[in-house]
């Protein structure tokens, strides 16, 4: 090798060994929601920080590398003069459009979804909009489920036993039943859960509290006022009993002993017929994007096939599956990995997103966080007994509260109405219906 190549390698390689490039690596930056009310949740500072920046030598050596091979090529291609020079044909491409959503689960920039990104106060507007859609009921009110065409079903805490509440979108109301006079003498009555469909409102009558409790499943015909009795509250007690679910007409639960072992009913409200749909140690059912599920063993039984699941989606049948779809548009809770720690999360998926994003990642791993309704851009999330509304256009959140004593306990929404449940440490729970539209979009 010549001195004066010698001399142009040391200094490439002087030159590469002082290259030294500052690259910061950016970190998700989340928002405490403003307004969130004190608790034992609120004693951690509810912030994401920044990671210190990360030095490297990585471009230092490439340049090196490519210094030392373009001397080598000049070097070979000067010692053959009677070779040509032939120009180098780059390769074929091999990339693939960018996706919708990072490999780190954060949304792109053009994702049709944003993640929380900011925190803002209650806007006037949504207060109005929420105060008027107050529902005139005759006691305090626990919001039980919303219907496919927007009306939420309610127990009222109305005298003298209790009612079962339809309320329509324009906040118009209706009973349903009333706890029968009969029952008035047995303790801790009450409507325990419900769920509608386009002609039935299913719901459960409980007497009495824990392992003794009596738990009856009814059902009644929001065009003919028709009760059906799935389950009779006198069935008695010697079987468990969890919360039943209805779809398109057919009420499905589990009875089983201490144990696990048991069977799933089902029910037909119109032709009042009952059937034995399985046996063993098996879970309650579930219903999942218009498909009845349940646990047997350690696998998931489907009641007439599976549907099709969201990219990403993970079925745990043994759980609780929070998962909610407005559309082609989904959101669910799951847990993810964050360094030592496993925080749950919630995450998103819209078209054309190829993988779910993670759109709300609480900033504690003790806190919880899981959606509840999702209509238009608006995904309704439960944080610790906090509902918080996120614009997944925008990534502006904040908390549904008025005010200290007034805050948001519960919310449900279906065919771009939200209903929600208020408690009120003056007057109790109460109920508001508020269309989505009314809503003008948050931003940072």
């Amino acid at each position: 090798m010549s001195s004066d190549l010698e001399q142009r390698l040391r200094a490439a390689l002087a030159a590469a060994a002082e290259l030294v490039i500052d690259e910061p690596v950016p970190a998700p930056s989340a928002a405490r929601p403003a307004g969130r009310r004190a608790g034992a949740a609120d004693t951690r500072r509810r912030r994401f920080t920044s990671r210190p920046g990360v030095r490297t030598l990585a471009a230092a050596g490439a340049a090196l590398v490519l210094m030392i091979a373009g001397l080598a090529i000049g070097l070979h291609l000067r010692g053959s003069p009677s070779r040509p020079a032939q120009p180098v044909q780059p390769p074929p491409s091999t990339s693939m459009p960018p996706p919708s959503s990072s490999s780190s689960g954060v949304p792109a920039p053009d994702a049709p979804v944003h993640a929380a990104a900011c925190a803002v106060p209650l806007p006037g507007s949504w207060q109005q909009a929420i105060a008027a859609g107050a529902v005139q009921l005759a006691g305090p009110a626990t919001l039980l489920a919303i219907g496919p065409s927007g009306d939420a079903l309610a127990y009222v805490q109305a005298p003298p036993h209790g009612e079962l509440v339809l309320i329509s979108p324009d906040r118009a109301t209706r009973v349903l039943y009333q706890l029968p006079a009969t029952m008035s003498g047995f303790s801790q009555l009450r409507i325990g859960g419900g769920q509608l469909d386009a002609h039935w409102a299913m719901f459960t009558i409980i007497i009495g509290a824990g392992e003794g409790s009596l738990r009856g499943i009814y059902a009644v015909g929001l065009a003919t006022g028709e009760v059906r009795v799935a389950r009779s509250v006198a069935d008695g007690s010697s079987s468990e009993v969890p919360e039943p679910v209805l779809l398109d007409g057919r009420v499905y639960w589990n009875e089983h002993d201490g144990g696990g072992n048991g069977a799933v009913y089902s029910y037909d409200l119109a032709a009042g017929v009952r059937r034995t749909l399985d046996t063993g140690q098996l879970g309650a059912p579930g219903v999942l994007l218009g498909q009845v599920y349940w646990a047997k063993d350690s696998s998931t039984v489907w009641a007439s096939g599976a549907p099709t699941l969201p990219p990403g989606f993970e079925l745990n049948a043994r759980k609780v599956v929070q998962l909610v779809h407005d559309g082609t548009t989904y959101a669910w809770g799951a847990w993810e990995a964050s360094g030592r720690d496993f925080r749950h999360v919630v995450k998103m998926i819209a078209e054309p997103m190829r993988s779910p994003a993670i759109v709300y990642p609480p900033p504690s791993p003790e806190d919880m966080s899981d959606p509840v309704a999702l209509t238009g851009p608006y995904l309704l999330l439960d944080d610790m007994g906090t509902v918080i509304a996120l614009d997944t256009r925008t990534g502006a959140t904040t908390v549904l509260e008025a005010s200290d004593s007034v805050i948001m306990i519960n919310a449900l929404a279906a065919n771009g109405v939200i209903a929600l449940a208020i408690g009120d440490s003056g007057s109790g729970s109460r109920i508001a219906i508020v269309s989505a539209s009314q809503l003008p979009g948050l931003n940072c």
